[in-house]
């Protein structure tokens, strides 16, 4: 996968993201799988990726940053909605699985297993 490749990846992985945001109003327990579902897509990728040149990543904060420049959230707003809180949560999320994986990584066997059962969604 190039550079480019790579970036484009990641912007298509962002805008997943958007879409079942504003699709899903709040989040309920069960949509914690789609987004999860999108967090493995990436990782898997990501873990497939190798290049020396630093390339973008995606983690909660960046998350916030691209829906605040998508005009999604407004940074200077003190409100604080469940489009704010929804955010926030998918935000933590994305943060724990990586810290999760990072700390117990899985074998290449499960990842596969993982690969395996997102391309069949």
């Amino acid at each position: 996968m190039s550079d480019h490749a790579w970036i484009e990846h990641v912007n298509a992985i962002y805008a997943q993201i958007f879409d079942l945001l504003k699709e899903k109003p709040w989040l309920e327990h069960h949509y914690h799988a789609d987004f999860f579902q999108i967090y493995l897509e990436y990782r898997i990728r990501r873990t497939a990726f190798r290049t020396r040149v630093p390339t973008p990543q995606i983690d909660g904060d960046a998350i916030r940053v691209y829906l605040v420049d998508a005009g999604w959230l407004d940074a200077n707003s003190d409100e604080y909605d469940t489009r704010y809180a929804n955010v926030d949560f998918v935000a933590t999320l994305w943060d724990a699985w990586a810290y999760a994986l990072d700390a117990f990584p899985p074998t290449k066997k499960s990842m596969q297993l993982m690969s395996d059962a997102i391309s069949r969604r």
